[in-house]
């Protein structure tokens, strides 16, 4: 298994994601510090979307703004929202911190185990046979 994923970054509106209707508009700059479980943490401005490249242990945390985060696009792995406070009553999806773990990674899909079944290995009873 490899420990290393690819996060998509995509800024959103932050006033949409607190129930603000009215909110319309281009999305901002978003700011998030980058602290890898090893080397020197970073800061990253993000505008429009960038993938990154993490490894399990390293932690995203927002600074300002909003930004959804895709966790290895094209699997079932999901979104998070980042958003320097989260909004109450939120479900699990909404936070300000995200650590890169096996249980945030779980539904990335690792390769499928295919079975089918071999003609020539399966035995049948034939019972009494008369001649």
């Amino acid at each position: 298994m490899s420990d290393t994923l690819i996060c998509r970054i995509l800024p959103t509106n932050a006033s949409a994601l607190h129930g603000n209707s009215q909110a319309k508009g281009a999305s901002g700059v978003v700011t998030l510090d980058i602290r890898p479980a090893s080397g020197a943490p970073w800061q990253l401005n993000v505008g429009k979307a960038h993938d990154l490249k993490l490894h399990f242990g390293d932690k995203i945390k927002c600074v300002s703004g909003a930004a959804a985060v895709m966790i290895n696009p094209g699997t079932q792995a999901g979104m998070f929202v980042l958003c320097k406070q989260v909004p109450p009553n939120s479900d699990g999806k909404f936070r300000t911190e995200l650590e890169i773990t096996d249980e945030l990674t779980r539904y990335i899909n690792r390769g499928k185990i295919h079975i089918a079944d071999d003609i020539g290995s399966v035995g049948r009873g034939t019972g009494a046979t008369t001649r």
